[in-house]
């Protein structure tokens, strides 16, 4: 299990590509940090340009 020196933990209740723009942010300022998302099941997603399965995909692929 690796250790992190930092976590960040973002609850996301924003349009989900504002959310990535967030995350690309802090792993570009903070390689070696986590970042935590807590997706909520009932937020409405729908007004994001990006839709959440593509949201989902690309966090996976950044490592997370």
């Amino acid at each position: 299990m690796q250790k992190y020196k930092i976590v960040f933990s973002i609850p996301v209740h924003e349009r989900l590509e504002v959310v990535l723009d967030q995350v690309i942010n802090i792993q570009t300022l903070n390689p070696d940090s986590c970042v935590v998302l807590h997706l909520s099941p009932v937020f409405d997603y729908v007004h994001s340009a990006l839709p959440l399965d593509e949201f989902k995909c690309i966090i996976n692929n950044m490592g997370g």
